[in-house]
């Protein structure tokens, strides 16, 4: 998924609430760290999750605007995130996403897999 993503010319960050030099090695371990153009970690916004001040610092390293960044999540402070920046957002339910925590966030969509991630995002218009 990422790297079909990266070709088609996405701009991709990660959001996270770990430190960044967590968030780093974490992404040079798995060899990850190539796909993405921006990180935002903990300490470099005051308010965290559920708060839409990562996202939004995000979206303005990337030189997007939030309504057209799509956020993909798999806790329900990620859906609400999202949606108090704008943004449509994603549930993931691989990984740790469960169905029953993140659907009484209302997500905007909940996928599976990273398939229909791309085929989500491939039928927005850009």
């Amino acid at each position: 998924m990422l790297t079909l993503m990266k070709l088609r010319g996405h701009k991709m960050g990660i959001v996270s609430s770990k430190w960044r030099f967590h968030v780093i090695s974490e992404l040079q371990s798995k060899k990850l760290d190539m796909f993405f153009d921006v990180v935002v970690a903990q300490e470099d916004t005051s308010r965290h999750k559920p708060y839409p001040d990562p996202l939004l610092l995000a979206a303005r390293k990337l030189q997007g605007n939030p309504a057209d960044c799509v956020y993909i999540g798999d806790q329900p402070s990620d859906v609400q995130s999202a949606r108090a920046a704008g943004m449509i957002n994603i549930a993931a339910l691989w990984g740790d996403g469960k169905f029953e925590r993140i659907q009484t966030a209302s997500p905007n969509i909940m996928v599976q897999n990273p398939v229909e991630v791309l085929n989500f995002v491939s039928q927005l218009k850009r």
